[in-house]
């Protein structure tokens, strides 16, 4: 472990002195780490440059360091929970969030948890998209994420917390206001870029949007029809309801509402203090709105 560590060390710092200083190591301690992993493996894992302090990892160190930050990352998530069981609930929890429900859920979920498990230390990672959290959540860089469900994936297993409707998206004063899907279709919208179930939605009743506009950043979108750019197809999640520029519009005929749920690898499970996270998720989320 100590030479996968060095190795990892050496690649982020770039120079092997600032690789000891990170370590506590002296230099030669971790230039007689690296040659004895070299021998180990049997072959050369760092290049050094001519007449230069810096260096890199060949091709062999690249393919080690990969598997081995796994290694090293599942160990780490073995201390914590290893910290976590029994006595003081202490550790960190790393979770995957995606913008609506970092900014809706989150901030009344960390002060319900924090209340109960003030030892351990919620490290938000935020993506734009939950489907960027996936392949990060397979390889155990988070030990929990929001997703949107269904989540195709045979290594994760996931609760749904969440029902989040669709509503129209419309500018304050509009005249005319659709109250069915049907009426969108041929006209200027606005909506997700990466949301298939959406698209699959509208491809089934035939409709066809002038799609001026597909962003994933929740902003964008409502600025745009705030500033009377036409309207928005938008899950009411990602809705800021203080803007008094935009209306939000119930339609009668509604595509189908998200389903929000947390993740988690199913090969290492749930630890004490992330399994009281989803618990204090599953609450917050059952007391909000539709």
């Amino acid at each position: 472990m100590r030479h996968l560590e060095t190795l990892q060390a050496i690649a982020e710092e770039r120079t092997l002195g600032r690789a000891a200083d990170r370590l506590g190591y002296t230099q030669s301690a971790v230039s007689q780490q690296l040659a004895a992993l070299e021998r180990i493996v049997g072959r050369r894992l760092v290049r050094r440059g001519a007449g230069r302090r810096e260096v890199a990892l060949t091709d062999a160190g690249e393919v080690l360091l990969g598997h081995g930050s796994l290694v090293l990352c599942r160990l780490g998530q073995a201390r914590s929970d290893i910290e976590a069981l029994g006595g003081p609930r202490r550790g960190v929890l790393r979770v995957g969030t995606f913008q609506s429900v970092a900014a809706r859920v989150v901030p009344d979920v960390l002060p319900s948890f924090a209340a109960r498990w003030p030892d351990t230390r919620v490290e938000l990672r935020e993506a734009t998209g939950y489907e960027e959290l996936l392949p990060r959540l397979a390889g155990d860089e988070l030990d929990l994420a929001f997703v949107e469900l269904p989540v195709a994936h045979d290594e994760l297993e996931a609760v749904e917390v969440l029902a989040d409707p669709w509503a129209l998206i419309v500018p304050a004063g509009r005249r005319f206001v659709p109250r069915s899907v049907d009426a969108l279709d041929g006209r200027p919208m606005r909506a997700f870029r990466t949301c298939r179930r959406l698209d699959r939605f509208l491809d089934e009743r035939a409709l066809r949007p002038e799609w001026v506009v597909r962003s994933d950043d929740n902003g964008t979108l409502l600025g745009l029809v705030a500033g009377g750019a036409g309207v928005a197809l938008m899950p009411r999640l990602a809705v800021d309801r203080d803007d008094e520029r935009t209306v939000v519009v119930e339609l009668d005929d509604a595509p189908p509402p998200r389903r929000i749920g947390i993740a988690w690898h199913a090969g290492t499970g749930l630890s004490p203090c992330a399994a009281g996270f989803v618990e204090t998720v599953s609450s917050v989320c059952a007391a909000m709105s539709p």
